[in-house]
């Protein structure tokens, strides 16, 4: 069986990126994303700290996908058919 390794960085990544995710949920109505509830007022601060982690947020996801894909095919040699990995990500 062989031992899972961890990537300190992702460890660090991984967590503050969810945490955005969160933060920016929390301030969908301000941005414009979701419908304002009645009896809410506009926030210029929480609709520019949303727009600022939107900007970012689904990069940092994406990069942290890759970085774990690109250390699996460098680091540990393992190998994935071009095919069978547009199979893989079609089926999903």
């Amino acid at each position: 069986m062989s031992q899972k390794q961890l990537l300190f960085e992702v460890s660090i990544i991984r967590p503050l990126a969810i945490f955005l995710l969160v933060v920016y949920h929390s301030m969908c109505i301000y941005t414009g994303a979701w419908e304002v509830p009645v009896g809410s007022e506009y926030n210029l601060v929480y609709d520019v700290v949303g727009q600022l982690i939107t900007g970012f947020r689904i990069e940092t996801l994406a990069f942290i996908g890759g970085y774990v894909l690109a250390f699996q095919f460098i680091f540990k040699q393992q190998k994935v058919a071009l095919l069978k990995f547009i199979i893989f990500f079609i089926n999903l």
